[in-house]
């Protein structure tokens, strides 16, 4: 297990820090819609951590290992791009993706392809989905510039880390916020 090439990049210090103010609102809408996917997150990033610790030691790039502040494992960002109907190849089964929509444009949608459903993706959305299993896509959108923040967990890091399987979530982990 090898950090990515871009943690390797002097210049992602940078967008690192600028991650750590949005980074604790995504982790806490993560801990609310699922909270097992939180919980072995913070399992998994923490042994990265001290895995790469070891590993890392003496480089020049260890403080950016060390400044991911998200309990995913993995932050891919889409700018400007369509993106065909995909399913996401290794992710973690049992896990929602969050997407987060950024940018200047006006008006943009993202397709479910089982659901056969689109749903309103505009600047400041965050969309939950399992993309493991779910194909979906956004093919266009309207007035300026796109950007889209894909967290995700890929399962053989957990596998690696110990962490192992995530329990699928459940309604009866929500009960006690239910109102009869």
């Amino acid at each position: 297990m090898l950090p990515s090439r871009a943690m390797k990049d002097a210049r992602i210090s940078e967008w690192l820090n600028t991650m750590q103010e949005t980074q604790p609102i995504i982790n806490a809408l993560t801990s609310f819609i699922a909270p097992h996917t939180y919980e072995a997150g913070c399992k998994s990033i923490k042994e990265i951590k001290k895995i790469q610790r070891f590993r890392c030691a003496g480089t020049a790039f260890l403080n950016n290992i060390l400044s991911w502040s998200s309990v995913f494992s993995g932050i891919s960002v889409i700018s400007n791009r369509k993106t065909k109907y995909h399913a996401d190849k290794g992710g973690h089964r049992s896990v929602f993706d969050l997407l987060v929509s950024c940018g200047t444009h006006s008006d943009s949608k993202i397709n479910v392809q089982e659901f056969k459903m689109s749903f309103q993706y505009h600047p400041g959305t965050v969309f939950a989905i399992n993309g493991t299993f779910l194909h979906h896509g956004v093919d266009s959108w309207t007035g300026g510039d796109r950007i889209c923040y894909a967290h995700y967990m890929k399962q053989k890091v957990h596998q690696r880390t110990g962490v192992g399987d995530i329990k699928w979530q459940n309604i009866k982990d929500f009960e006690e916020f239910i109102i009869p």
